[in-house]
């Protein structure tokens, strides 16, 4: 799957969380939404690992900084 593909099914989730379109870039990142605060990032992650059927390890997880970020954690286990 490439990046374009994974970013489209992540604004879709993003819209799910955070309760809210938006132009997402691989450089989206927490200080570019307001709702995007420790509980939400959880929940996003967990919402991700169900929408593309992957696990992401907790210590990456704490390493995800942006979007760009979360994208390659998801295209690593899809492969």
């Amino acid at each position: 799957m490439s990046s374009e593909e994974i970013l489209e099914k992540l604004k879709k989730v993003y819209a799910e969380i955070f309760k809210e379109e938006m132009a997402l870039t691989h450089e989206t990142s927490p200080n570019d939404i307001g709702s995007w605060d420790s509980l939400n990032h959880v929940l996003l992650i967990k919402r991700i690992e169900e929408e593309f059927q992957i696990e992401i390890d907790l210590f990456e997880v704490i390493e995800l900084k942006n979007t760009g970020d979360i994208v390659n954690a998801i295209q690593k286990r899809l492969v």
